[in-house]
């Protein structure tokens, strides 16, 4: 949102839903990172589970969110992003304004770092069960209540269930 305040000439670039994203990012990564290292493995579970709603929300927000906030308005192609690099370094290219928000580099690594939270808190889903020893979790947990399922819907109907325990 590009409400620019007519006393002070200062221009908002991101909304607050962005700007609440970006700080609960911050700090549950950080607590992450310390509960990680100071083995409260239960506080590092739920606050991995903050991060991952965190960079799921931007990641939505990136579509429907406010003008600065949508990927479409910062997001742009290689040539863009070449361009950008090219005059950087002083040789030439691009003559537009410095763009509102993140430059082309800046976007992508924006990408590059949602990606990899993504990835990291992906991973960490299966990284430890539920009694906090290590561990395929989140895929027992599946193939258990998969399992469960089927025998229920067996059951269901044909009066009794064949399926194995």
């Amino acid at each position: 949102m590009d409400a620019q305040s007519p006393t002070n000439g200062r221009i908002r670039v991101w909304d607050l839903p962005t700007r609440l994203s970006h700080w609960t990012t911050v700090i549950l990564f950080g607590v992450c990172w310390w509960t990680a290292q100071s083995d409260h493995m239960e506080w590092h579970r739920i606050a991995g589970y903050g991060v991952l709603g965190a960079v799921l929300f931007r990641l939505a927000w990136g579509f429907c969110g406010g003008q600065t906030a949508r990927f479409r308005d910062f997001v742009r192609g290689p040539a863009a992003t070449f361009r950008y690099v090219r005059k950087l370094f002083g040789g030439g290219g691009d003559e537009s304004p410095p763009p509102l928000g993140h430059n082309p580099l800046g976007a992508l690594s924006i990408i590059v770092m949602l990606g990899l939270l993504l990835t990291q808190t992906t991973l960490g889903l299966f990284a430890v069960n539920v009694d906090m020893r290590r561990g395929q979790s989140l895929v027992v947990w599946a193939i258990r209540e998969g399992r469960q399922c089927a025998r229920s819907v067996d059951q269901f109907l044909m009066g009794s269930s064949t399926l194995p325990r």
